[in-house]
């Protein structure tokens, strides 16, 4: 990871899409500008996946479907709870889940429930 002084041009940026990530990093959710910075674009390989990390990707993946479910009311909660952050009600809700502060319910349109190993 390299430091920049500033992000560079988005015509730049998108003409290096899949080979470099560029980024600004907030080391305080209130911070308006983050700092910006640049990597090489993370390798996905799917072959090299540890047991905990694919039980991990399946919880999640069943939580960022069952999101989408919740009634609108509670999704209008989570909204004005995140209102004026950086937090979208949606990453409320996954971390919620999480935490164990929020349980879905089984549903035939989802991979499975929560901890259920494939």
């Amino acid at each position: 990871m390299v430091r920049l002084e500033k992000l560079p041009e988005k015509s730049i940026i998108d003409g290096l899409k899949g080979k470099l990530d560029f980024y600004e990093i907030h080391l305080n959710p209130t911070m308006a500008e983050g700092i910006p910075v640049c990597r090489t674009w993370p390798r996905y390989n799917p072959e090299n996946r540890t047991q905990p990390s694919k039980v991990a990707a399946a919880i999640f993946g069943y939580i960022a479907k069952a999101v989408i479910l919740l009634p609108f009311d509670l999704q209008e909660s989570l909204r004005s709870q995140v209102s004026g952050t950086r937090l979208t009600w949606k990453d409320l809700a996954i971390r919620a889940y999480l935490n164990g502060d929020m349980i879905y319910p089984q549903s035939t349109t989802l991979d499975g429930p929560r901890g259920e190993d494939e």
